[in-house]
């Protein structure tokens, strides 16, 4: 009955490894290159936009995955969810927080610290995705 949720929890977790590879590589690194005058404004219209490529895959990522991990258990499985949890905490506990206190203006501080601190996204959402194809292909 639910045998389209592991490639609609895999499709959704690749998208978002391409986009996070993108925003770490490019995006995040050319908030330094912004003038102190326009920084704010563009913040505003990062987190905006942003949000509108992000979070539905985000909660369709994390609905399949709280479900097959419900339903089936198995090593690779929980250490997928595992790396999620891990992602989702990095999110809302490291770099959300980061972008409310840019909203008050440039910081290189900050951008440095935003960059340096979501390495650990750029390499959970692709070796989640990596499980995913091994569950996939192999079934544990």
């Amino acid at each position: 009955m639910y045998e389209f949720l592991p490639i609609l929890e895999l499709i959704s977790a690749l998208y978002l490894s391409g986009v996070i590879v993108f925003v770490q590589l490019v995006h995040y690194p050319l908030f330094a290159e912004l003038s102190s005058q326009s920084f704010i404004r563009y913040q505003e219209l990062h987190q905006q936009r942003t949000s509108y490529v992000v979070i539905i895959p985000m909660c369709v990522e994390f609905f399949c995955a709280a479900f097959l991990t419900l339903t089936y258990t198995g090593t690779l499985r929980i250490l997928a969810l595992a790396l999620l949890l891990v992602i989702w905490g990095s999110t809302f506990f490291i770099q959300v927080p980061i972008h409310k206190q840019l909203l008050n203006g440039y910081n290189q501080r900050l951008i440095s610290k935003l960059v340096s601190t979501n390495w650990l996204r750029t390499i959970c959402w692709p070796l989640r995705s990596a499980f995913l194809i091994a569950l996939s292909l192999f079934s544990f």
